[in-house]
């Protein structure tokens, strides 16, 4: 009864906040260009929000695992972007809008590497199950953007920041309902351990390719909607493809499980990082034809699922206990932040200069250039989940026998 109970109070939080990323992400931009701010300007505004993840997730890690009060945190964070949210409906021009997103996402960014520790702790002896509690992330994510995309043929996409608050709030209540989990905190090894961990050859490679594979998702995450707008595509059909993209991240969250057994994560890397490639350049030259953009939405189950499960595991692991909260957010910071910012900015340039396929194009070329850093960088250093570091990890192998 208490793993029930558990298990759905981890999922209905990864629920609500993925349901309030379904209204962001696809129709966000969207509401920008509605309210008159330029392509240009749109990425810029959207380039902060990830360029906040460079300091916001490293302060918050720190404070969190130096104090142990990782609950209280998430729970700043998302009453706090609740608050600053509230100014969307102030008339705010560039710099107004710049400023509240750089607050809000400065809260914002407390919340997710946080809850990503404190679900693994909860899990520690059973990881496995993470997948399927994160995929009912996955399926809030699918029924706010069809949702999302179905309601605004009909109604005006200005009424889309109500639907953020109401998620913004259930967020907050969410994370009231889950309690902070038990762990032994020794801050006397904490700073000299994170910057030799920092120093290896292997994290250096992996934090390389982790703001690669980021940058090359800038133009898919600011531009995609407003790029298939642009085709004429309706508002249902861009939910129904951003739903199908998160429908395929569902399946493997729950059939992946059993190839963490045979296969390193290394592995699993290169074949994301090669599979998004192929994605950006079918955006990039076939989004005309349904067939090709349904088929590079089904690619999203590699380029983020498979990547993002083998990264969290990869910090899970090579991260210790003391510091796990400052390995989550370093993953976000070099990644989703500095990554995810100058690659939204390059998007926002080319489409001006160029085309929204030059964009595309570039990203698939920063893909197949992760793909040699792995598959060179990492070759001699390949993670396996069996073998004779797993028999010195007691938490891989308790997950691996539960299995």
């Amino acid at each position: 009864m208490w793993r029930s109970s558990l298990y759905w109070r981890l999922s209905g939080f990864y629920w609500s906040y993925f349901a309030l990323v379904g209204s962001f992400m696809p129709f966000w931009g969207l509401y920008l260009k509605h309210q008159g701010f330029s392509i240009l300007a749109i990425s810029q505004l959207l380039a902060i929000s990830s360029a906040t993840k460079l300091v916001a997730p490293n302060l918050w890690g720190y404070l969190a695992d130096r104090f142990s009060i990782r609950i209280a945190i998430i729970r700043l964070g998302a009453f706090g972007a609740f608050t600053v949210f509230l100014c969307v409906f102030l008339p705010l021009k560039f710099v107004g809008m710049f400023f509240m997103m750089s607050v809000f996402s400065f809260f914002w960014n407390a919340i997710l590497p946080q809850f990503e520790v404190v679900t693994l702790r909860h899990l520690v002896g059973r990881t496995h199950i993470y997948s399927r509690i994160r995929s009912w992330g996955s399926f809030g994510f699918i029924i706010s953007v069809v949702g999302g995309g179905i309601l605004f043929d009909y109604i005006s996409i200005d009424y889309l920041p109500y639907f953020m608050l109401a998620l913004l709030l259930t967020i907050f209540l969410s994370s009231c309902w889950v309690a902070e989990p038990e762990w032994t905190f020794s801050p006397k090894q904490q700073k000299k351990d994170f910057w030799q961990q920092l120093k290896q050859p292997s994290m250096m490679v992996f934090f390389l390719v982790c703001f690669l594979m980021q940058f090359s998702h800038g133009p898919y995450y600011t531009l995609f909607s407003i790029y298939l707008d642009k085709l004429h595509y309706s508002h249902a059909a861009i939910g129904g493809l951003w739903a199908l993209g998160v429908f395929s991240e569902i399946v493997l969250f729950w059939l992946i499980p059993r190839w963490f057994q045979r296969y390193s994560l290394s592995s699993f890397i290169l074949i994301a990082t090669l599979l998004a490639a192929v994605r950006w350049f079918l955006l990039g030259y076939f989004a005309n034809y349904l067939i090709g953009l349904i088929v590079a939405q089904l690619l999203h189950a590699a380029t983020f699922a498979l990547f993002h499960l083998a990264c969290l595991h990869w910090v899970h692991k090579y991260f210790s206990a003391d510091y796990q909260g400052q390995g989550q957010a370093l993953y976000n910071s070099i990644g989703y932040g500095a990554g995810g910012s100058l690659g939204a900015l390059s998007a926002g340039i080319l489409w001006k200069l160029g085309s929204s396929t030059l964009a595309f194009v570039m990203a698939g070329v920063v893909c197949l250039i992760a793909s040699i850093v792995i598959a060179f960088g990492l070759r001699h250093l390949v993670i396996q989940y069996q073998g004779a570091e797993v028999e010195n990890d007691p938490r891989m192998t308790a997950a691996i026998q539960e299995q």
